[in-house]
């Protein structure tokens, strides 16, 4: 489990304060039936992994990690993630994917992240070569796709010697 850290307010930084309060939102020991694959937990994720990056706190990453395992089964599926819906707000938390496998080496993780990296793959694009936000909002590209998505796609390609997309991802900006 994943026991809060406890701080005396006037002693924790305001990163620490903020952080506490979003693992209280959305506890450890929460029912894993009500998990799910999104870009909101995904970017208290990342702020709590650079959290842990500054801090060496432990419990930064076993929290997210924990989180994840919610949603990432031992075969690398991801729970309530679809695929068919084309949706690059699904792509923001295949960074933490990424850093859990460097840190870990589980297999699962990779797996999990490679099944969104296919996503990029078959993602519809518009004439100019972007990628559509999601597949019902045609020919639509939104910034904050560029932000859930390209992150993770040059993060994929360096960590495994994709060299050829990095073209395609500077493009797409």
């Amino acid at each position: 489990t994943c026991a809060l850290p406890i701080w005396k307010p006037e002693a924790a930084t305001p990163a620490e304060r903020l952080a506490a309060t979003a693992m209280k939102l959305w506890p450890a020991e929460d029912d894993s039936a009500r998990a799910r694959w999104t870009y909101d937990e995904g970017v208290v994720w990342k702020g709590l992994q650079g959290l842990w990056y500054n801090t060496g706190d432990a419990r930064y990453f076993k929290y997210i990690q924990h989180q994840m395992d919610r949603l990432v089964d031992k075969e690398g599926n991801i729970r309530t993630y679809k695929p068919e819906d084309y949706n690059l707000d699904n792509v923001l938390c295949g960074r933490i994917l990424l850093m859990l496998y460097q840190v870990t080496g589980k297999e699962n993780y990779y797996k999990a992240a490679t099944t969104l990296r296919h996503q990029l793959s078959e993602q519809p694009r518009t004439s100019e070569g972007s990628f559509w936000h999601k597949k019902k909002y045609t020919e639509q590209v939104w910034l904050d796709g560029l932000y859930m998505t390209q992150p993770f796609f040059a993060e994929y390609a360096q960590l495994f010697h994709e060299d050829s997309v990095f073209d395609d991802i500077t493009k797409q900006f």
